[in-house]
């Protein structure tokens, strides 16, 4: 007995796996991808909402607490002048935020977009990952 002959079959051929099965393999990976992709997508959209929310009802009791008289800024109390400004400190880190979730669904996005749609097969997603590379 060789070291090959638990491969041989009947018909002293070899057999591996069908081009079938591994297509249905790539697939099930690229699935997977997607599924990932789209998830995060999911997540960072809620933070998004939330994060809106949140910056709006900021804004509204910032304001409330400005007041609305062209004198109320010299007539401010001291601790309410500490509130607006860590008001102020943290709208702008809820918009640097913003900005950061809007750049990283523009990244997922374009991620989404190169490896296709549901059912797009492996051989689809190859042609435009090499055409992204000549573009390069």
């Amino acid at each position: 007995m060789g070291i090959f002959s638990r491969f041989r079959t009947a018909d002293r051929s070899l057999r591996f796996r069908s081009g079938d099965r591994d297509s249905r393999a790539d697939q099930a990976r690229l699935d997977a991808i997607r599924a990932a992709i789209r998830l995060s997508i999911t997540s960072l959209e809620q933070e998004e909402q939330g994060l809106k929310r949140r910056l709006d009802e900021a804004g509204c009791k910032a304001a409330s607490i400005a007041g609305t008289e062209g004198t109320d800024y010299r007539e401010r109390d001291p601790a309410d002048e500490q509130l607006l400004a860590e008001a102020e400190r943290q709208m702008m880190a809820a918009a640097r935020r913003l900005g950061a979730l809007q750049a990283q669904r523009s990244v997922f996005g374009t991620m989404l977009d190169l490896v296709g749609g549901d059912g797009d097969a492996m051989a689809a997603v190859q042609a435009r990952i090499a055409r992204i590379a000549m573009q390069s």
